[in-house]
């Protein structure tokens, strides 16, 4: 059986101080291009994420995924590679986390995930 395509994007919120734009505005761009997106018939926006830079790197795609969602139809939304917590049990942050806007989710939501131990 053949699978359906799924055409997508992929999102950074990459937002260097010289750009001019401030944050608010880049998200706000961003929500209205996803929307625009899911009315063509796209379906898939995928997140990478970083922490601890100043150019505004997504430092948590669930709640911009969860905000997204309750403006589509039909995207799913995914991350590259997860960091989990470094918590006593991350795996149950992390379930929380994602289950919190469960309601707005169109499809299951996937992810690769990593962790380090703690130094």
């Amino acid at each position: 059986m053949a699978q359906k395509l799924r055409l997508g994007v992929v999102y950074d919120f990459r937002n260097p101080p010289e750009s001019g734009m401030r944050t608010q505005d880049l998200y706000a761009a961003v929500m209205e291009q996803v929307v625009w997106l899911d009315g063509l018939g796209l379906d898939l926006v995928w997140f990478t994420e970083h922490h601890f830079v100043d150019d505004g790197y997504l430092p948590s795609w669930i709640p911009v995924a969860a905000a997204m969602a309750a403006r589509t139809q039909h995207m799913r939304f995914s991350c590259d590679v997860c960091l989990l917590p470094f918590n006593l049990n991350p795996a149950v942050g992390l379930a929380c986390e994602v289950e919190s806007p469960a309601p707005f989710w169109h499809e299951p939501i996937s992810s690769g995930f990593s962790c380090s131990p703690a130094g």
